[in-house]
């Protein structure tokens, strides 16, 4: 079993900070680095492999947009959140 280690008054403190910090999620990438993450996964070679007018690429291709905007809208709240703290 694992003793439980005593936290000076400083690493609490830290420890508290490092958790505070936000952490990167999807919506902070632009269109590159997401179009690059989706590269590096091999969905894009997956899909150039299927016929363009097929049911998965078609979806594929409609919900594109729906992510756009809903990463858009995101955005757009964090940054009106930020500016009322100012």
């Amino acid at each position: 079993m694992a003793k439980e280690q005593k936290l000076t008054p400083e690493e609490s403190q830290q420890i508290a900070e490092a958790t505070q910090v936000p952490q990167t999620s999807p919506t902070d990438w632009n269109r590159r680095q997401r179009r690059h993450m989706l590269r590096q996964q091999g969905v894009l070679r997956y899909l150039s492999k299927l016929p363009f007018l097929g049911e998965v690429r078609s979806n594929f291709r409609q919900q594109n947009p729906e992510n756009e905007e809903r990463f858009i809208k995101e955005i757009w709240m964090k940054m009106t959140e930020l500016t009322m703290l100012l």
